[in-house]
């Protein structure tokens, strides 16, 4: 008989770090076939008006910079593991933005909305 294997979804949690401020690190727990515009949008929506957003995976180095937003986390070479292993796999992605008119001096760009607090 045909054995075809159980299709195993992969998890991986990414160690977002903000280059320069390390006070807005946090965690996110998400499937390997994430694409990366999802996470990008995840900071988008943290951080408010932000421009010029570039994620590392690593240390921050051109050749490092995750492109391609339409591609997936497992084809960016972020691989994980099933959700109930026991060692799950963590990945430190660094990211960088400016804020969306560098002019403007908002202390509130760096604030979490409410919205994301945890109660």
């Amino acid at each position: 008989p045909l054995y075809i294997p159980p299709d195993v979804e992969e998890w991986v949690t990414l160690d977002l770090k903000l280059v320069n401020w390390r006070f807005l690190d946090f965690q996110l727990k998400l499937r390997c076939s994430t694409p990366l515009f999802s996470v990008k949008k995840k900071l988008r929506d943290k951080h408010g008006l932000i421009k010029n957003l570039k994620l590392y995976k690593g240390q921050r180095h051109p050749s490092n910079e995750l492109i391609g937003d339409e591609l997936t986390l497992s084809e960016l070479g972020i691989q994980g593991a099933a959700k109930e292993a026991q060692d799950e796999e963590v990945y430190e992605i660094y990211y960088d933005f400016k804020p969306a008119d560098a002019k403007m001096n908002n202390p509130l760009l760096l604030v979490t909305p409410r919205s994301h607090v945890d109660a």
